[in-house]
């Protein structure tokens, strides 16, 4: 009895009509039976979906669950995609960036007025005065008049493709300083280093001198 009850309310509810119209007032009104007298036309409503099975409920939610296990996976890769890329991206700026400086430093080297010489690894470097300690053993090529231009043209090249705002002026200054901060170091480590297998070679105040130069001169914070 329950089961034709229910039969009925469902044909009843496809088989009823909705309405609209508007009142005096021009308001948009919905209803099953429209005031008479009134302008008011049918509205197309659709049946309201049937019922699913358990079976079927159960299809839909394992189907939702798939597809937000699917948004998940590709929302993670496509995070680590991001990440990878920025870690990439920030390697490729230090690169440019560690260029920029060793240019930097190459030029100024280059613009010294004292020899340059090329170490076995491509790098410049000073040639030390007669007496001050070297630290670099390995070979050189001293470079000419026309080598050295050559390459001060290839840096200022690198430069200007690498770095963001032109050199020179005071940031070179600086350069230079550091570079003549770096050789007076390196000088020292290299004369201490060269008295130490006998020990005979540097007197007690000149070894105390130098262990006190490198301390507070050349010791990274």
């Amino acid at each position: 009895m329950a089961c034709c009850g229910m039969m009925f309310l469902l044909c009843s509810g496809a088989a009823a009509e909705t309405w609209r119209w508007r009142d005096a007032e021009g308001n948009l009104n919905f209803g099953d039976t429209p005031p008479e007298g009134v302008a008011a036309e049918p509205v197309t409503v659709a049946p309201p979906p049937s019922p699913m099975t358990p079976q079927e409920a159960e299809a839909a939610v394992r189907q939702l669950r798939e597809k937000a296990e699917v948004g998940i996976r590709e929302a993670e890769a496509e995070r680590r995609t991001e990440a990878e890329r920025a870690v990439r991206n920030a390697e490729a700026d230090q690169r440019v960036r560690q260029r920029c400086e060793e240019a930097k430093r190459a030029l100024t080297m280059l613009r010294m007025e004292r020899p340059v010489y090329e170490d076995d690894e491509g790098g410049y470097r000073i040639k030390r005065p007669p007496g001050q300690g070297d630290a670099y053993t390995g070979g050189r090529r001293y470079l000419d008049d026309a080598s050295r231009a050559a390459a001060i043209k290839a840096q200022e090249a690198i430069i200007a493709e690498t770095c963001k705002v032109p050199y020179g002026g005071t940031e070179e200054l600086r350069i230079a300083d550091e570079l003549r901060e770096q050789e007076a170091c390196e000088s020292a480590a290299a004369e201490l280093s060269e008295g130490e297998p006998d020990g005979l070679r540097l007197a007690p105040e000149d070894r105390t001198r130098l262990e006190r130069f490198l301390r507070e001169k050349c010791s990274k914070p």
